[in-house]
Parts: C-alpha cells; structure tokens; sequence
C-alpha cells in the first residue's frame, strides 16, 4: 500500500487511524503492529507503551469472538500479519509488494483452516449474511428474525415485507463480495502499521512509506485488470463470477487509490478545505472517477504532466 504524507500532517493521519480503529476490524492494524514491534527488539519507554496497548489490542479484539465471521477475520488477520513481518525481514522493500504478497498467503491460510475444518464459502457468506441482518435489525425492530429466504416468504405488512425482501436479496448478494472488501481493509491496516511502526521504532527493519500522493505500482498491472472484468463478464460458472468479482474489488481499488494520489498531487497545492469540498461534492461518483483517473494514469503519468516546468518556482 501506499505511504502518507502523514510525517508533515501528523493530525490528518491521526484522523485516519482513528477512523480507521472506530469501523475496520482493529486486528488488521494492531496484529502487524505488535509483531513489528516484537521483532525490532524494543528498547526505548515508546515502544514499550505501543507495544503494550497493540497486544493489548489484540486480545481485547479477540476475546469473546466465537461467530465464524469473526474467526475468519481473525484468522485472516493473524495470517497477514505473521507474513508481512517475515517478508519485510526478507528485505522486500516495496511496501505494495509486501502487501499484496502477505495477502496471498493469508488468504491460502484461510482457505487451509476452511478446508481442514469442511467449510465452504457458502458457509462464510451464511455467516457474513446473518451479522449483517442482526446489524440491520437494531436499526429497524420491525425486520423478521432471519432473512427472508431468497426474500420472498417473510408474511407481514405490505410495506415491512417488500422492504424485508428487498433488504434480504442486498444482504446476500454483498456477502459474495465481502472478501473483497475485506481484503481492502486489510491492505489499510497493514499500511497504517508500517506508518505507525516507522514513527514509533527508533530502528526500523525497512525503511518508511513514501508520501501517498507518489504512490503506484507496476503499469503491466492493467493486463490482470482486464483479464479479470473479462473474467466476470464470461464467467462459465457462478463460483468462477464470485472469484473474478472480489478480485476485481480488490484490483479496482489498488487502482482508485492510484487515482487518489494523483487526485491528491492535483490539489496539493489547493486549501485543504477547498479540497474536501471538491470531495464532498463529488462524493456520489468519487470510487468511480477515482478508479478511471488511476487506470488512465497507467498510460498518461499524470503526475509528471502536473509538475511545474523545470526552473520553475513550485
């Protein structure tokens, strides 16, 4: 993932980490945290603290957590973390790289614990489905117990059952791409540790991230991208569409956050405030203008083209 600009707007990248902690699973920064923190060998009262409150964290995330939902986000979580500590001891400089490595095998070591135990991914998304309803249930009482099977047959109100129906076929078709999503928020997590890891350590084993508005990746990158859309346009089965579509959630924001970088080159030098109303204003179509801004900075360097002429005052 990319790096921050955070080491000159500490207050900005406080906002986002605890933004971050109020609605990610908290595991999928505090996991890789400890563990950077353990291997770097901590000697001063900082990184005693940080060290403390991040094991702390884990086990307070963890404690009382029996639902397969949660298991499987902490396995997923555990799995990353132990692999993106490992490969940055491995010297693997590039943080993307890092990631998106430690992300493969975590997901193998989900796939794994899924297999040994005779777990399937309709089992996930069975799970994924019922949190999700008991989430919508505290918001709206007059909802049924369970979901509507294929929602159709929960008998109420006219207005409680269409609503009932058409809020259970939202639920299960999102639950198919959760581990999309999921994984997004994971890279986050591993990339606000290494930004909290580098400040809190006096000897890091890797160097820092680089500012956010430098960050992308290698260009040939596009190829997976259409294979993939490609993919889910002919997918001959449906288990073969649920794949190419979480891959294509995860490839797509790599590439709406590339979008954001070169979005955030564009406004660097526009009042912040400025910037967030330019946001908020193209809120409903932002993930979308986003994702097309990176793809097209693929073929056209965007960024070089914003940089002032050589000799010229920045």
């Amino acid at each position: 993932m990319p790096g921050t600009a955070g080491y000159r707007q500490p207050f900005l990248t406080l906002i986002v980490l605890a933004g971050y902690l109020l609605l990610a699973p908290s595991i999928f920064f505090l996991g890789p945290l400890a563990l950077l923190l353990l291997v770097s060998r901590p000697t001063t009262a900082r990184e005693w603290l940080w060290l403390f409150l991040a094991l702390f964290g884990v086990v307070v995330a963890v404690r009382g957590r029996t639902t397969l939902l949660d298991q499987t986000i902490q396995g997923y979580g555990a799995f990353f973390a132990g692999a993106f500590v490992v490969l940055a001891l491995l010297r693997i400089r590039s943080l993307v790289t890092r990631s998106l490595l430690s992300v493969g095998i975590a997901l193998g070591g989900v796939v794994g614990w899924y297999l040994k135990l005779h777990l399937r991914f309709t089992d996930f998304r069975s799970a994924v489905s019922a949190q999700t309803w008991d989430d919508y249930r505290v918001l709206f009482p007059d909802l049924p117990a369970t979901p509507p099977p294929g929602g159709t047959d929960f008998v109420g109100s006219g207005d409680v059952s269409e609503f009932a129906r058409n809020l259970a076929d939202g639920v299960a078709s999102a639950s198919s791409l959760t581990p999309g999503f999921l994984t997004l928020v994971l890279l986050v997590g591993g990339w606000l540790a290494w930004i909290w890891y580098s400040r809190i350590t006096r000897h890091p084993i890797s160097p820092p991230a680089k500012p956010f508005h430098e960050f992308r990746f290698n260009d040939q990158l596009i190829w997976a991208l259409v294979a993939i859309a490609a993919l889910a346009l002919l997918a001959p089965t449906e288990a073969l569409g649920t794949l190419a579509a979480n891959l294509f959630v995860v490839v797509g924001g790599l590439y709406a956050a590339r979008g954001m970088a070169v979005a955030q080159t564009g406004l660097r030098r526009m009042s912040p405030w400025f910037a967030l109303v330019l946001y908020l204003l193209a809120f409903p179509v932002l993930p979308f203008a986003l994702f097309a801004i990176g793809v097209a900075d693929t073929w056209l360097d965007l960024r070089r083209r914003m940089a002032p002429p050589q000799g010229a005052l920045p």
